[in-house]
């Protein structure tokens, strides 16, 4: 199922956003004492978490992971827990890489894996951004496409290539697996512009049969899929 929620400004979108990921922080630690989010790399939604940053959420019993890094040092502008150390460091808040070294694509996976099973899943939230190729996390086509949607051993993280590599991150990336993002308790997409509007328009009408990746999650998810979608 996906809500598909439209703002006429980007400030609209940002403020109900970050009202909305701090609603569902907070019930989550009422309910559970602690919380486990998962937050998209991307410049478009880093003035949210900017706003998040400064909200008093009880940040001290937050984990926060990457939905998706690229295999990368974290000195490298490439690299997503890189800058959300930088947004969220001062909160209080635990932040956790996907992996600890980018010596190699096989070890990174290695270390996801291991680093994964030591979390409190399922997920709390997790926010998604999705590409005008219809990519979402780091779920692109590539010879590791179908191992996402369908993990060995139940993996929650799996090392995904692109083909072909985009040229602006032309390297291997972590991602969360399909079914450890499908089993969210919450998960948002958050997205701006005509042309990723219409890119989720062919995947919600033309559904698996067009190709793209968020079609085909959308098309296998069994829970609600909220979309905010700025101008």
């Amino acid at each position: 199922m996906i809500d598909r929620r439209r703002f006429g400004t980007i400030e609209e979108l940002r403020d109900k956003v970050a009202a909305d990921v701090t609603k569902t922080i907070r019930d989550a630690l009422l309910e559970r004492g602690q919380a486990l989010i998962a937050l998209s790399g991307g410049s478009s939604p880093f003035p949210i978490y900017e706003k998040l940053s400064r909200t008093n959420v009880g940040w001290s019993k937050v984990s926060i992971i990457p939905a998706d890094d690229r295999i990368v040092d974290e000195d490298s502008e490439l690299s997503n827990i890189a800058v959300l150390r930088r947004t969220f460091g001062d909160t209080g808040a635990t932040i956790t890489p996907l992996f600890e070294t980018s010596g190699n694509e096989a070890q990174a996976a290695v270390e996801a894996r291991g680093i994964a099973d030591k979390l409190n899943f399922p997920l709390d939230l997790i926010w998604l951004g999705m590409g005008t190729d219809g990519h979402f996390a780091s779920v692109f086509p590539g010879p590791d496409y179908d191992t996402a949607f369908a993990p060995p051993a139940q993996a929650k993280a799996v090392r995904v290539r692109p083909d072909p590599l985009p040229p602006e991150a032309p390297v291997a990336r972590i991602s969360l697996s399909v079914p450890c993002i499908s089993n969210a308790n919450s998960i948002i997409m958050v997205i701006s512009g005509k042309e990723k509007s219409a890119t989720l328009d062919q995947a919600v009408e033309q559904g698996e049969a067009s190709g793209l990746p968020i079609a085909r999650f959308i098309a296998q998810l069994k829970k609600n899929l909220i979309v905010y979608e700025g101008p």
